[in-house]
């Protein structure tokens, strides 16, 4: 896990930014998106065990033309642009979830404080926790030479002998694959950049440490036997850790939370606004074949192809630059069958609906036409984002994840991450800006021309439409910031997969 600040579902360390990702937009509406409209209400009259009873007038409830209009809420934002690499920020999400740890309600501190079973401290933060308890944690040096010299003595001997290995084992692999077929020139001059890095760093270790490459901070482990407590510090009180660091504060590891805030306010920081990655601060080490695997699929995608599927957790349908035009006819309609089907079956079994509401996971058949197709291209990462619409709530949910292919057939994800709005209600002059869109424009004439809209109903989509389309500039910021991280050198900071199941 990378040194970086913020909070996240999988990570202590996860800290969202603004950036842009979007579903897909439609071309203009056209006859066969009428026409798809009416074979989805032909399909639900034919397929139904028994006709629901609508409404006490005859016409549909409210309720299933908001499904109609917040489904088109899938195509109500504007075509996703290309997400690259960029400059290393703050904030990585992972996949491979770490056994649950909580902050500790007393601790002022803006670090981690672990406990060993023979009461020694050590103050750092945590990198990883396996789900065996297993601990990966990120100490100050400065820290542990003035509190445990002895144990930094051992580290720093190792990692003259370590270091150096890492950096020949990365140079061996890059020749390797520097050697393969059919590499894309903008590959090609990415590997010859980086066997020159290689062989660079090996130059200044050959005869000893690098003085100017000795690193902030050394990465100890702590297997679970040995440890007696873990208190973990909150997302906000780390955010104010690592920027402190940065800026070279004294004592970080030391010092309260309050006291740091308090002097970097005075330095003129927003420490809330900071984006803070120190990830070049720790050192290189050697990596397992499965961490190589999923490093070459990240570096895939950011230096030769990137590979995107965006949809419901059911359809996923390809984007970018080299897909074939999106058919959003198509995705609309499978939309609406599968949160229509939903509604009528909420409409005829009123006592579990709702039973079934929030996050959906992403089906495996929509996963597998992705890595299929994957496979057409031979490529080994793609990313996959899936939208959820509740009409009774009018909340959305966008979830994201980035799957890499570490073995013939092992899948694993990397990177997730997911977010669900609030009920909100936009303000008009953002509701217009979304109508004068020339895409959204038509997707509203086309519903209204079904019959099923009025100005309320509309106002609320667009409502939908906007808090989802925030949603996904949100998680694209988030993957930006993974892809900082791990798609711009192969070395990298460390990169935790989930721990494969024995059977």
């Amino acid at each position: 896990m990378a040194l970086i600040c913020g909070d996240g579902p999988q990570s202590p360390w996860h800290s969202p930014n603004s950036g842009r990702w979007s579903m897909i937009a439609p071309q203009s509406p056209c006859v066969s998106s009428r026409r798809r409209l009416s074979e989805i209400g032909a399909w639900h009259a034919n397929t139904s065990p028994c006709k629901p009873s609508w409404g006490r007038d005859g016409k549909v409830p409210r309720r299933v033309w908001c499904w109609l209009l917040m489904a088109a809420g899938l195509v109500l934002v504007a075509p996703p642009g290309k997400v690259s690499a960029g400059p290393p920020a703050a904030g990585v999400s992972r996949g491979g979830k770490t056994s649950p740890a909580v902050p500790g309600a007393a601790s002022e501190l803006a670090v981690d404080v672990l406990e060993l079973t023979d009461g020694s401290l050590f103050r750092g933060l945590v990198l990883h926790r396996n789900r065996r308890g297993d601990v990966v944690v990120a100490v100050e040096r400065e820290w542990l030479r003035g509190t445990h010299s002895d144990l930094l003595r051992k580290l720093e001997a190792e990692e003259v002998q370590t270091v150096p290995q890492a950096w020949q084992q990365l140079h061996e692999r890059l020749q390797e694959w520097r050697a393969e077929p059919d590499l894309s020139p903008k590959m090609m001059s990415f590997l010859d950049g980086e066997l020159n890095r290689a062989r660079q760093a090996q130059d200044r270790w050959r005869d000893g440490t690098d003085p100017a490459a000795v690193p902030q901070f050394v990465v100890v482990e702590w297997p679970a036997p040995g440890l007696r407590s873990l208190r973990l510090t909150t997302p906000q009180h780390r955010q104010l850790a690592l920027l402190a660091w940065r800026e070279n504060l004294a004592d970080v590891s030391l010092r309260k939370a309050g006291s740091l805030d308090q002097e970097l306010r005075h330095l003129g920081f927003d420490p809330g606004a900071e984006r803070v990655n120190l990830s070049d601060r720790l050192p290189v080490r050697r990596q397992s074949n499965r961490e190589w695997q999923a490093r070459r699929a990240i570096l895939g995608y950011t230096q030769q192809q990137p590979l995107d599927f965006q949809g419901t957790a059911t359809r996923l349908m390809r984007t970018g630059p080299e897909a074939q035009a999106a058919n959003a006819a198509e995705l609309l309609a499978a939309a609406l069958q599968a949160q229509l089907s939903q509604t009528l079956s909420d409409l005829l079994n009123p006592d579990v609906a709702g039973a079934a509401g929030g996050a959906r996971s992403f089906a495996e058949s929509a996963l597998a036409q992705c890595r299929r197709q994957a496979r057409q291209l031979q490529l080994a990462g793609y990313r996959a984002t899936a939208v959820q619409l509740d009409a009774a709530t009018g909340q959305s949910r966008v979830d994201c994840r980035f799957d890499v292919l570490i073995g013939p057939q092992e899948w694993v994800t990397a990177w997730q991450a997911g977010r669900q709005s609030e009920s909100v209600r936009a303000t008009p002059e953002a509701r217009q800006r979304l109508r004068e869109d020339p895409q959204v424009r038509g997707v509203l004439d086309l519903l209204a021309q079904s019959g099923l809209a009025d100005d309320e109903a509309v106002a609320k989509a667009l409502d939908v439409g906007l808090a989802t389309q925030q949603l996904q500039q949100d998680l694209d910021a988030e993957f930006r910031l993974f892809l900082g991280h791990y798609g711009v050198h192969p070395e990298g900071p460390p990169l935790f997969l989930p721990e494969p199941v024995l059977r």
